[in-house]
């Protein structure tokens, strides 16, 4: 990265970071992640969803920010904070918390609603005569980004399966989906579903999804607590014709316990009365439902709380 770009990232990053849950304008402030991102992709979504809404109109104003972990480790320090965020990151801050003084503004952090959560898929060529993850013996395949998400649940998951000869991983292949990259018959992707760049190339190319065993995916969850089992439910993706049993990464919608609960209330309220059309946008957001709440990780915002309470939602004992 040149000098300028990372100027430019450290001037962002502190702008996000000055930034409270309300704006001057009155506004009300969601930090992202990082540009471009997925979850930061999914924000302006749901403002553009909820500044059009004719009942619940609610402007969102987007702030890009370093990312995920920094989103909640700055909730833990400053409060007044809405941000997106996984449940390890939020635990991660909320254990660093409790080193701090009990009249510390933040106060905690709390969950609002979930996003669309990141599975793992397992993508190979349709003609590859792969059928499942052990078949992968020998042969290249593209893992992800080392220290990624995708990279380490990729090398989890192949440890599990124990192929009889070792897969050559393919540590990065750039931006998007890859096939025959070096080689290559597959890649890994984490992504909420249908990823828009794994559907473009499902229309053109066979494809199969590979999917993990259910005692492989129990060994994961119990590897990972921060991971969920996930079904990517089959004709998600042109030609797909059998469920894949995978795991996901939980991402949610997070504020510190100091944000009002009419804030927090409003602002659930709107996401769940116009989430069909969110998903009319976007289909990634039909896989959002009331039970994966439990998956975030913090205690309900009393904000949320009581919407969920008036809604009549069934929810898990944490959120009632």
């Amino acid at each position: 990265m040149g000098i300028a770009c990372r100027c430019l990232a450290l001037l962002l990053a502190f702008a996000a970071a000055a930034t409270p849950a309300r704006a001057a304008s009155g506004q009300l402030v969601l930090r992202a992640g990082n540009a471009g991102g997925e979850s930061y992709r999914l924000a302006l979504e749901l403002a553009q969803a909820l500044a059009a809404a004719p009942k619940d109109r609610l402007v969102l104003r987007i702030a890009a920010t370093a990312g995920e972990a920094a989103n909640a480790a700055d909730a833990a320090g400053r409060g007044g904070v809405i941000f997106v965020a996984t449940p390890g990151a939020v635990r991660e801050a909320l254990h660093g918390e409790m080193t701090m003084p009990a009249q510390h503004p933040a106060g905690g952090i709390r969950a609002l609603f979930p996003l669309p959560f990141r599975a793992m898929h397992w993508v190979v060529r349709a003609d590859s005569g792969v059928m499942r993850l052990a078949d992968l013996a020998g042969r290249a395949f593209v893992a992800g980004r080392s220290g990624s998400l995708c990279a380490i649940e990729s090398a989890a998951a192949l440890k599990l399966v124990r192929p009889a000869a070792p897969v050559h991983t393919i540590a990065d292949a750039g931006d998007g989906p890859a096939l025959g990259v070096k080689g290559a018959i597959g890649f890994a992707e984490a992504a909420a579903f249908p990823e828009p760049g794994l559907a473009a190339l499902a229309d053109r190319t066979k494809l199969r999804l590979l999917s993990l065993p259910h005692r492989d995916i129990r060994a994961m969850l119990a590897a990972d607590s921060d991971l969920v089992a996930m079904v990517i439910p089959a004709a998600t993706y042109r030609g797909i014709k059998a469920d894949a049993m995978t795991v996901a990464m939980p991402v949610g919608l997070y504020a510190t316990r100091d944000v009002s609960t009419a804030e927090a209330y409003r602002l659930t309220k709107a996401f769940w009365d116009n989430k069909r059309a969110l998903e009319l946008r976007d289909p990634r957001w039909a896989a959002v439902t009331p039970e994966a709440l439990s998956a975030l990780g913090a205690k309900p915002h009393r904000g949320a709380l009581s919407y969920y309470a008036a809604s009549g939602m069934a929810l898990s004992p944490l959120w009632r």
